[in-house]
């Protein structure tokens, strides 16, 4: 059973360069806008696709240490059409704490999904510039 896309996955599609336009459905569900042709969207399977854990210097990397290390984080969000309904949607997590050569703890992680985006002729998604 398909189920309407929410404002939420709107907004979320919105934050990802698509734009819905002409919309009907107000991402309550049912079968009246099932029959109106709203929009869906459905995840069709999800997966980690990397994943990476590097601690070099352990294990005297475990002991106390002098001073608070340096942490930086990165997360990075990137979708690909993979058929005409079809994208996948992988978020990045990149993690280090230390510097240089005294190096605590590296992360990678990269978990996907693969979402089906159904429209009706009534209503489109466009990619935005």
């Amino acid at each position: 059973m398909r189920r309407p896309a929410s404002k939420g996955e709107a907004r979320a599609l919105s934050d990802l360069g698509w734009e819905f336009q002409n919309g009907e459905g107000n991402g309550n569900g049912g079968s009246a806008q099932e029959a109106s042709g709203a929009p869906s969207l459905n995840a069709l399977g999800q997966y980690l696709k990397d994943l990476s854990f590097e601690n070099p210097n352990a294990p005297r990397s475990l002991g106390p240490q002098e001073k608070a290390p340096n942490i930086a984080i990165q997360v990075n969000v990137n979708a690909k059409q993979l058929a005409p309904t079809d994208f996948e949607v992988a978020i990045t997590l990149d993690a280090k704490a230390g510097e240089g050569a005294d190096v605590l703890f590296k992360l990678d992680v990269e978990y996907a999904g693969v979402f089906r985006l159904t429209t009706s002729p009534k209503s489109r998604f466009t990619r935005s510039s």
